[in-house]
């Protein structure tokens, strides 16, 4: 009996002293709640070979709780390389946000302090990012399959505040300053008026958990976008090469 009593009050003491732990919320880092961008191919205009570009993409979203949300711009430059049945895309990334926490606020939900979490919190960093991918051609259409590997650095008052509340055991959060994210996608693709490409692409993994992928290259410009539920991006990329 004195066993049983024993284990009941330990119990009880977790409970009481880990700070809300079975109620806490989880954030991840700010990488993370941003969707893949569309694979790019080579193409020609005026027998030029188009295969470095500059984009811009704007992500917006629900957040992971009530009354949440987050806004995300990312620049990018990417150099493309495609053959007949493969290719790959390597980017560089700079991204920067925000992150509107609410339901933190003193002595409010799972936050048993008195510092108030609530408010926006802005955040940066810089990505690696590398596709590669085999492909299926029969004649102007391909289908295929890649990998999308994703790494990067995160700075700013979101990493503050995931790291502030972690410590004082009112979130968990196992993300730091750096992130490494792993898709898998399939696409495809077709190719008509010798300069216009349209492809279709589902990705799965992190970032982004499932998104599908629609996007248009004309000659020197791809439009593109990615919708599911809440969250949506929509961006556009422009080749180098038609620049300078």
């Amino acid at each position: 009996m004195k066993k049983i009593h024993f284990i009941i009050l330990s119990m009880f003491a977790y409970f009481l002293f880990a700070g809300n732990g079975c109620n806490k919320r989880v954030y991840d880092s700010l990488i993370n709640y941003n969707s893949p961008t569309p694979i790019i191919y080579e193409s020609l205009h005026d027998s030029v070979k188009l295969n470095k570009f500059i984009g811009a993409d704007l992500r917006y979203s629900k957040g992971n709780y009530d009354n949440e949300d987050l806004a995300l711009l990312r620049l990018n430059y990417s150099y493309v390389s495609t053959k007949e049945n493969s290719f790959s895309n390597t980017s560089i990334i700079a991204f920067g946000g925000y992150y509107h926490v609410k339901g933190l606020g003193p002595k409010q939900g799972a936050n048993y302090t008195n510092t108030d979490f609530n408010g926006r919190k802005w955040g940066t960093g810089l990505l690696g990012n590398i596709k590669l991918g085999l492909n299926f051609k029969f004649d102007d259409f391909k289908l295929g399959s890649g990998i999308d590997f994703l790494a990067g650095l995160e700075t700013g008052e979101f990493l503050d505040f995931r790291n502030s509340a972690k410590s004082q055991r009112v979130i968990d959060s196992d993300r730091g300053w750096a992130s490494a994210n792993l898709n898998i996608f399939l696409f495809s693709s077709y190719r008509f008026q010798n300069s216009s490409i349209l492809n279709m692409q589902l990705n799965v993994g992190y970032p982004g958990g499932i998104s599908p992928i629609l996007s248009y290259q004309h000659r020197d410009n791809i439009y593109w976008i990615s919708f599911l539920g809440n969250r949506g991006n929509i961006g556009i990329m422009k080749s180098l090469e038609t620049i300078f």
